[in-house]
């Protein structure tokens, strides 16, 4: 199956095979159904989706370069090089970002909540798994930009205000870095720390570009 892609999403793909009427592209095990052009297996194009379903996508190749808007491309990103990726969930508004983390850990097989206005203090996504055991985790969430870094007090802070809340385990997540101070103290609370990168592995795994894009395209 393809990762979740949005109508109207550009992507950047690599033709694989063609008929006379598709021709198919994209990462091995991505394929997206090509409804124009004629192109050679082998040259990179440009695709919009116009059309998604549960296993499937067609698309039509940008032809006019004036069309493409180049800020939002090439979301399929190889394993292992994330600067787009991170770049645009670096734009994304703090409360949409919030209710993203919510949708892609309930992508990955969580019942969440967004508690945002809720007074919660300091837990953005309560997330619950009841299978094989019941967890419960609490997630804050800090949307930074590329020049901020998570510090040991946002770690501490976090961790004191989890001794007065019924969870099993905490995380903190950012776009940004984390220093290494704040990883030795994420140690001492039981605080899992997910950096820029580790949180676009984890979309890359879940399938979970395309509801990025969603997100970041709102602003």
């Amino acid at each position: 199956m393809i990762r979740t892609l949005e109508e109207g999403e550009l992507v950047l793909v690599t033709v694989r095979e063609g008929n006379t009427t598709d021709y198919i592209a994209g990462r091995e095990g991505e394929y997206i159904h090509i409804d124009n052009g004629d192109f050679d297996s082998g040259e990179t194009v440009v695709i919009e989706i116009t059309n998604k379903k549960y296993n499937s996508a067609r698309g039509r190749i940008i032809e006019d370069p004036d069309e493409v808007d180049k800020d939002l491309l090439d979301w399929s990103t190889p394993e292992g090089e994330f600067p787009k990726l991170k770049r645009h969930l670096q734009q994304v508004n703090p409360y949409d970002f919030e209710d993203f983390i919510a949708e892609l850990w309930e992508q990955m097989g969580w019942e969440t909540r967004s508690t945002s206005g809720s007074g919660d203090g300091g837990v953005d996504v309560v997330a619950i798994k009841r299978d094989p055991v019941q967890q419960k985790h609490l997630i804050q969430v800090k949307r930074y930009g590329k020049n901020n870094t998570l510090g040991v007090n946002d770690v501490r802070d976090y961790g004191y205000l989890l001794d007065k809340q019924d969870g099993d385990k905490g995380i903190v997540i950012t776009t940004g870095a984390i220093s290494q101070q704040a990883k030795e103290e994420s140690d001492l609370h039981n605080v899992e720390i997910i950096d820029g990168d580790d949180l676009c592995s984890l979309i890359q795994k879940y399938d979970a570009e395309g509801t990025a894009y969603g997100y970041a395209k709102k602003n």
